[in-house]
């Protein structure tokens, strides 16, 4: 198969790494930033508290269920005790937070308090920390049905989390993490091409790249994009190392890769348009009504150990 010819021989000036929205001023800029980082140090921090509480604990949490009870750390780490009721209280309070994601999506006026992007790091640290702190609420062994399903279901909506990470990560997005419309996708491959043809840079079979049709099967749809995957993986080293193959472009590496790699991966997005938001749709759908399933197993557990259970915070 013949491969694209990549360089020409157009001069090469140097020529700055453009950026095709609104530039923020430095204010906001360090707001966002802030934004998107304290999610990450606050997730860091829950972890850290979790790891010492599992190896404070590690004794007790390999004993059989029947043992437990004999052990003097079973006040503070059983699931009702002081430390594992404090566990599921902040787990659940977590999750529940995890909510104001969508709250941010369908508000618009809550703009003012930070970028989608944000609004999504805060969102993926609560729905990992929170279910982990959960998880070791029940001590890694939940007594009860009713526990187990509530268990199993959280995990459920946690590993349908992950899976909808990595299809949200292949979809063109705004600086502030807004999905981009075809339209627009097609628009910035055109600027990427314009400012890496200055360096003598031809992507024109890169931009040019066919939109493939719509895939009935959900199957298909991954299939497509993981294919996807690797073209673009094989994509990108080729054009890489005919960067740096010449010295037309190596020279300007610096700013030559970061434009190219964003061709490369923009243009597969483009290719599989059609499979990305198809899945999205798909992927929202299941997430969102196992979400709301999960909340409801949880809330009638949390109501039968209320009503019946022997809890310390209670009166």
């Amino acid at each position: 198969m013949k491969k694209p010819a990549l360089l020409t021989r157009l001069p090469l000036p140097k020529f700055p790494t453009p950026t095709f929205e609104a530039e923020p001023t430095p204010k906001v800029r360090a707001a966002r930033a802030r934004f998107v980082a304290t999610p990450f140090w606050i997730g860091v921090g829950c972890t850290t508290v979790l790891l010492s509480i599992l190896a404070w604990g590690s004794e007790y949490y390999q004993l059989p269920i029947a043992e437990r009870p004999l052990h003097p750390k079973h006040a503070a780490l059983r699931s009702s005790g002081t430390i594992g009721l404090s566990l599921a209280i902040f787990g659940t309070s977590l999750m529940l937070l995890n909510l104001t994601y969508l709250l941010r999506k369908m508000v618009p006026a809550l703009h003012r308090f930070g970028s989608l992007r944000g609004w999504m790091s805060f969102h993926i640290m609560t729905g990992l920390v929170g279910p982990a702190m959960v998880v070791l609420h029940t001590g890694f062994l939940p007594t009860s049905a009713l526990g187990t399903i509530s268990l199993t279901g959280m995990l459920v909506v946690v590993t349908t989390g992950v899976v909808g990470r990595y299809i949200y990560s292949r979809v063109p997005r705004s600086l502030a993490g807004r999905e981009l419309e075809i339209d627009e996708v097609k628009m910035r491959l055109g600027q990427y091409h314009q400012a890496l043809a200055k360096f003598g840079v031809d992507t024109g079979k890169i931009t040019n790249l066919e939109i493939a049709p719509p895939n009935r099967s959900l199957v298909g749809a991954v299939v497509a994009l993981v294919r996807g995957d690797r073209a673009l993986a094989k994509q990108w080293l080729y054009y890489r190392d005919a960067v740096l193959a010449s010295p037309q472009t190596r020279s300007h590496a610096r700013e030559v890769l970061p434009l190219l790699r964003k061709v490369v991966k923009e243009g597969q997005w483009l290719a599989r348009y059609h499979e990305l938001r198809s899945l999205m749709g798909s992927w929202r759908f299941l997430h969102r009504w196992l979400a709301i399933l999960m909340l409801l197993l949880a809330g009638f557990h949390i109501y039968i150990a209320v009503r019946y259970g022997d809890l310390w915070v209670l009166p």
